[in-house]
């Protein structure tokens, strides 16, 4: 026990036989002059149960902890710090790290209000560091909630706001939530490129709710004729409809474009619209 920090630790003790329901509570005040107390008694059959124990601490500060109870079987009960266990939170990147997440910025607060005890830290996820397990000391690993909040730069500048959440969660995934994936796989099998130079396939997709608009090119030719696909992450998994279209440019110097079209299809095969 640090005497520094604890002035005082009053520590109750309970125990009942199981035979003769005798219940037997004390409670005994731990100082720096007074640090060692003995409980014997006797109750006419032997000890078989485990004794519960709760501890609360006078901090020279003025603060009190209260430690929730626990259950020891040890003939010798050695009462330590507050601060005597230590508690992990470990914090997750979620999202496209690759090519649209640059960091993501967190403020985040543990709060104990049974025994009035904060810690607080700032962490930055990261490509290089998509992971931080966050350990500090605490009074009770059982008891708490986690506070945060925080922003997500994106790789194309703009920024996104994580409001503030409170868990109970010891592992906290954050930032952009993929719900599915979109991935449209575009076949060129049935041009003919001795007819056709070059084929441009425009693709669109919209989510206002999300505020998500993304434009995407594929393109053919005769030394590029090989089937592509375009993988795009979705916010809401219902939202699968995207627009395309296609435009030909022939040999002949003419061009021609299919109409546009919304689906949820995940092929296209590609035609050379009619004159």
């Amino acid at each position: 026990m640090n005497w520094n920090q604890v002035t005082q630790a009053q520590v109750e003790l309970k125990y009942t036989a199981t035979k003769t329901r005798t219940p037997i509570e004390r409670q005994y005040l731990l100082t720096k002059e007074s640090a060692n107390h003995r409980l014997r008694e006797v109750i006419f059959t032997p000890v078989s149960e485990p004794y519960s124990y709760r501890v609360k601490y006078f901090m020279e500060d003025g603060k009190e902890f209260q430690v929730s109870e626990k259950q020891q079987r040890s003939p010798v009960l050695y009462i330590n710090d507050p601060f005597g266990s230590m508690k992990r939170v470990g914090l997750r990147a979620a999202g496209d790290l690759d090519t649209e997440i640059q960091t993501i910025f967190l403020d985040v607060k543990y709060e104990d209000d049974n025994n009035k005890y904060t810690k607080s830290t700032t962490v930055a996820l990261s490509k290089s560091q998509p992971f931080f397990d966050w350990d500090f000391p605490a009074i009770d690993d059982r008891v708490g909630k986690v506070t945060y909040k925080g922003t997500i730069q994106l790789k194309n500048g703009q920024v996104e706001e994580i409001p503030e959440t409170t868990t109970e969660d010891i592992t906290i995934m954050v930032g952009r939530k993929i719900e599915d994936v979109l991935t449209v796989k575009v076949l060129p099998n049935l041009v003919d490129f001795s007819k056709v130079d070059l084929v441009i396939v425009s693709l669109d997709y919209s989510d206002k709710t999300n505020d998500i608009n993304e434009h995407h090119e594929l393109v053919f030719d005769g030394s590029s004729k090989a089937p592509q696909s375009w993988v795009l992450p979705l916010k809401d998994k219902d939202k699968n409809k995207y627009d395309w279209y296609a435009t030909f440019y022939l040999k002949d110097g003419t061009e021609r474009k299919t109409k546009m079209e919304t689906t949820p299809n995940l092929t296209i095969p590609l035609r050379v619209p009619a004159a």
